[in-house]
């Protein structure tokens, strides 16, 4: 089977079996919709969004559904145990099997999470954090 190289989002929902074109769309408008602030294009050939760095991507997992993977994953609250990949030594997953409205506020719960998160690593690379502390 050949590598196929993907250049538009659109070209790789298109690719994958049809059982996802549906979730993989609505996923997408859904990320799209309520975080305009992040970057859309393709890395690592999926659709991966950016956000003062990499912040997640889109994908799906042969009989596991959709699939949104978090890049800083591993520094996420996991407590209601939402996210999948202890197996992974950064990246966490948010596997998407419907789009009930439970499954929607978790999502959204856990990209604004990760939103705050992104922002304080930016923030402290920077070293904005550093002139505050006092000894």
């Amino acid at each position: 089977m050949a590598f196929e190289k993907f250049y538009t989002v659109e070209e790789y929902i298109a690719s994958q079996a049809k059982e996802h074109h549906f979730l993989l769309h609505e996923v997408r408008q859904l990320i799209l919709a309520n975080f305009p602030m992040l970057e859309e294009k393709i890395s690592y050939n999926c659709p991966f969004y950016y956000y003062k760095g990499m912040f997640c991507y889109l994908g799906v997992e042969k009989n596991k559904g959709v699939r949104v993977g978090f890049c800083r994953g591993k520094d996420l609250d996991n407590t209601k145990n939402l996210l999948d990949g202890a197996d992974r030594q950064y990246i966490r997953l948010f596997r998407f099997k419907d789009l009930s409205e439970e499954t929607i506020v978790n999502f959204v719960e856990i990209m604004h999470e990760a939103l705050i998160l992104q922002e304080f690593k930016a923030k402290a690379k920077q070293g904005v954090f550093s002139n505050k502390i006092k000894k």
